[in-house]
């Protein structure tokens, strides 16, 4: 969920993955300040790093997730999407895991599939490392049994209307009358 805090991306390298400068300042030293943690401490899997604080790119009324990895050496970010010069990006807070994935299969998907029957779960191994790393990937698999009937993978992430997007779980639901 948006926290009402934005930064920019103000300088990338060749290869768009990585953030040389965000608000114009060396990215890792710049991201660690906003959290108030240090560079070190922001790598995805950490408990108060990237995966606690995501950024987004907003358009229209949807997030997308720009999924910061792991601080470099060099002082720069690596990102696992693609990154432009300029985009400003929310600072978002992570959720319940495992409750957000109960609801939408208690309540979200019943509401827009008529009597589900059948799923194809595509789970970004983002939502796994992050379950791992804060110790709720029992809650996270009680959560998936909610699922109708179901095959599914860990997939590295996932494009939604032409967005590559990260850390999320996109379902193709089947349902019956």
């Amino acid at each position: 969920m948006p926290t009402g805090q934005r930064l920019t991306i103000t300088k990338v390298d060749e290869t768009h993955t990585r953030a040389l400068e965000i608000d114009g300042f060396p990215a890792a030293k710049r991201y660690a300040e906003i959290l108030g943690v240090t560079p070190e401490e922001l790598e995805f899997g950490k408990p108060k790093g990237f995966a606690v604080r995501p950024t987004a790119l907003k358009v229209g009324r949807e997030y997308f997730i720009r999924a910061a990895w792991r601080p470099l050496e060099d002082g720069s970010i690596l990102f696992a999407n693609l990154l432009e010069e300029g985009s400003e990006l929310d600072l978002m807070k992570a959720g319940d895991l495992a409750g957000m994935t109960r609801d939408f299969f208690a309540e979200e998907l019943p509401r827009r599939v008529q009597n589900p029957q059948a799923a194809l779960l595509f789970h970004c191994s983002g939502r796994m490392w992050y379950a791992n790393a804060t110790g709720v990937v029992p809650q996270l698999s009680e959560a998936l049994k909610l699922a109708p009937s179901a095959a599914g993978m860990n997939v590295q992430f996932e494009i939604y209307s032409g967005f590559h997007i990260n850390t999320t779980l996109t379902v193709l639901a089947f349902g019956s009358n």
